[in-house]
């Protein structure tokens, strides 16, 4: 990592991710079934990593302002700890989150890409957000990924926190003998 001492500090500060869903952990898109349920697409490079991270007892969070089963399904699947739905004011949500896990806020990654999302991005320790995020989040985000929300924008901040705390080969290890399908 070349970036300044202070946000290396808060990379190696790090000890709960945390992630908003449309538009991070999905492309933003909603598509409604003949039923009128949500469909929603989540990206399986975010999902392996995710998983990873459950593995390796790193604790992850979801808070959506959005209530979904699949998304639910989908934390489930990856080991997320937490997942708040229907949470309208979310550096509300990521406080009871924080004091719930017994993390302080300085050691949470959010990543956000929406206006809602700056309450909580202003609390984490880290803030992030993808590539494609409102202009107000990237330009306050000490983290703007290359990718899109929904393309990997959450395994490329995973990445990078987990490379400069020194963890990524703990991660690679993982799948030396494991077939790597079974953690998406």
């Amino acid at each position: 990592m070349n970036e300044n001492s202070s946000l290396v500090a808060k990379v190696q500060a790090v000890r709960l991710f945390v992630f908003d869903v449309d538009g991070v952990l999905t492309n933003g898109h909603i598509v409604f079934n003949p039923e009128g349920e949500a469909m929603k697409l989540f990206n399986a490079k975010d999902g392996l990593v995710l998983h990873a991270l459950a593995s390796l007892k790193i604790p992850t969070a979801a808070i959506t302002g959005r209530t979904s089963p699949m998304v639910a399904k989908r934390c489930e699947e990856l080991g997320f700890a937490v997942v708040m739905q229907g949470e309208r004011k979310k550096g509300q949500a990521l406080e009871r989150l924080c004091k719930k896990a017994a993390v302080a806020p300085s050691a949470c990654a959010y990543m956000g890409d929406d206006v809602n999302d700056l309450p909580a991005l202003r609390l984490a320790g880290l803030s992030a957000c993808p590539a494609d995020a409102a202009l107000d989040v990237r330009e306050m985000a000490d983290y703007v990924s290359t990718l899109k929300g929904g393309e990997g924008a959450a395994r490329e901040l995973i990445e990078w926190v987990l490379r400069g705390q020194g963890v990524w080969p703990k991660v690679l290890a993982l799948f030396e003998d494991a077939n790597p399908h079974s953690l998406c």
